[in-house]
């Protein structure tokens, strides 16, 4: 999670750069980095050693019957991350260069963003770990929210500021998420992962047509502070996550 948020980091400044030299009808040419890296990838992947067939899987909609309640409670949680991150990943700098502020200052914002998630990837499965993975959720759940609704009346460093906060908090809850669906099916980690994963982009694009379309309705403030306050909404779904404590010293990673 760390190394996708990195490029994720660098990536508007990246765009950014592409516009400033080629206009927005020449960032084709950026396509080129991706067949590049994509490239380096093959080249890494081929190099690992051959693994034997695995055993006959278990059919997946039986698997899917199995998992799928017990990583159900997760949807409201998911929702509400999305309707935080995605909205503010995909309209941040929609929003501030509508203020008046530079594209280049706008990118700048939204990596600042990024940047702290990479923090906050590298760091909350470890709190989970001793503080339990509910309370993680439940300080991202809520101050995620509160701090969106104050970067939309902030600007210079004092929404830099809220951004470091704002990415650490809401990014970082994806590792624990991820972490939550393997202790809860244990013997189906993958399809279960799978089944999340499913689950957390639907909740990204819904949040995302839903932003865009109360944008376009009310405009971008009115819309991200609607948003953030449906976020909020969702706070009470871990309820349904039922107790989550400490794991004992002897599994934690060193």
């Amino acid at each position: 999670r760390g190394g996708g948020r990195g490029a994720r980091t660098l990536g508007p400044l990246v765009a950014v750069q592409a516009v400033a030299l080629w206009g927005l009808e020449g960032m084709w040419r950026a396509m080129f980095l991706g067949f590049a890296a994509s490239a380096l990838l093959l080249l890494e992947l081929r190099r690992g050693e051959p693994r034997p067939a695995p055993a006959a899987a278990e059919p997946f909609p039986r698997v899917f019957r199995r998992v799928f309640p017990r990583i159900a409670p997760l949807a409201g949680i998911v929702v509400g991350r999305s309707l935080v991150t995605a909205s503010l990943v995909t309209f941040l700098p929609t929003l501030l260069t509508g203020r008046g502020v530079s594209l280049g200052l706008a990118a700048g914002a939204l990596s600042v963003f990024e940047a702290a998630g990479v923090a906050g990837a590298l760091t909350a499965g470890t709190l989970s770990d001793y503080l339990g993975r509910r309370r993680v959720l439940a300080l991202a759940m809520i101050g995620g929210p509160l701090l969106m609704f104050a970067s939309l009346g902030l600007a210079g460093p004092l929404l830099a500021g809220v951004l470091l906060l704002l990415g650490f908090l809401s990014l970082s809850m994806q590792p624990v998420l991820l972490a939550m669906v393997q202790d809860r099916c244990p013997e189906s980690r993958g399809a279960a992962n799978g089944v999340y994963l499913a689950m957390s982009f639907a909740g990204q694009a819904g949040a995302i047509l839903l932003a865009g379309w109360l944008g376009d309705l009310l405009g971008l403030t009115p819309a991200m502070a609607l948003c953030a306050a449906a976020a909020l909404a969702c706070a009470p779904f871990l309820f349904l996550l039922g107790g989550a404590r400490p794991r004992p010293a002897e599994n934690r990673a060193p």
